[in-house]
């Protein structure tokens, strides 16, 4: 539960894309916790998720500013 609240957390740096990018990080880690796979694949799914934010917000943030 802990790890699926970061992504809510970067809201104040984000604003409405980082709030947007931060809820459906938020959905997909809470329904993946509820489903029945074993732990290390949970976690995998967690970094997974994490890495897909950065790598999509440094692509935005070169796109925007050059």
């Amino acid at each position: 539960m802990t790890l699926s609240l970061g992504p809510i957390l970067l809201l104040p740096i984000g604003g409405a894309m980082g709030g947007a990018f931060g809820a459906a990080g938020l959905f997909i880690k809470l329904s993946l916790g509820h489903k029945p796979f074993n732990t290390p694949f949970k976690g995998l799914a967690v970094l997974a998720s994490y890495l897909g934010y950065i790598l999509v917000a440094g692509l935005l943030y070169n796109l925007i500013n050059g």
